[in-house]
């Protein structure tokens, strides 16, 4: 789904009152999706996310937010 982004940004998981999966981590998730695109990041804090944003995009750039929770930045 994330094929043609020129930067995904990878937060921690956090579990919507289900069990965690074991070996299902950020970690793990940005070092598969690295196997398959080269511009993974993993963000080091929600806190972070304005930043890195703001590190990464363009002008002109689209930024796509996708998640659960409290992705609100």
């Amino acid at each position: 789904c994330y094929g043609d982004a020129d930067k995904v940004i990878i937060t921690d998981i956090y579990s919507a009152g289900e069990e965690p999966i074991p070996g299902i981590t950020q970690v793990a998730l940005v070092a598969a999706a690295q196997q398959v695109h080269p511009a993974v990041l993993a963000l080091p804090s929600q806190q972070a996310l304005p930043a890195m944003i703001m590190e990464h995009a363009k002008a002109g750039d689209i930024v796509v937010c996708l998640g659960a929770g409290s992705i609100t930045y």
